[in-house]
């Protein structure tokens, strides 16, 4: 295997970045997986109190079955998940970017990007949620290997 130019510099920022990366992917997912969910409960049950109301003619059932659509969309709304989807899509991408930005650093400019890291990561932990750590570094020790190919490099 060639090694990279990034071998002598910052071998040790690819494990690091690529976590991160893989943390916010899997909080993207989730906040995008809990905002469909929330929205698509909300939905149907507005469309069976549509249905129920014109079939049964049960104004009860029918103010029921809206009060809960919009309780739902509601806690939809009050935990911000659509807030929380677009900054872990932010996050992950810019971790992407960096990996990929990563690979051919040369070494003039390294203090440079890890200046623009630090503004980036500060930006990054103000806007997304934590991780919550225990479970992510199981999650991730279990599910992904990293392959660093800088390990393969004869020095």
């Amino acid at each position: 295997m060639r090694c990279h130019k990034f071998a002598k510099t910052s071998w040790w920022l690819v494990p690091f970045y690529h976590r991160q990366w893989w943390y916010q992917r899997q909080m993207f997912y989730h906040y995008k997986w809990c905002y469909g969910c929330l929205n698509a409960l909300a939905l149907i049950s507005v469309a069976a109190g549509i249905v129920v109301g014109f079939v049964l003619e049960n104004t009860t059932l029918v103010a029921c079955l809206t009060a809960a659509s919009t309780v739902i969309k509601g806690w939809n709304d009050f935990k911000k998940f659509s807030f929380k989807n677009d900054m872990c899509r932010f996050a992950f991408t810019t971790y992407d970017k960096t990996l990929i930005e990563l690979r051919g650093l040369p070494m003039e400019e390294f203090e440079g990007f890890l200046i623009k890291m630090q503004t980036l990561d500060g930006t990054i932990a103000d806007f997304t949620t934590c991780i919550r750590q225990v479970r992510a570094n199981n999650d991730f020790a279990t599910t992904t290997a990293i392959k660093a190919e800088v390990r393969s490099c004869e020095w």
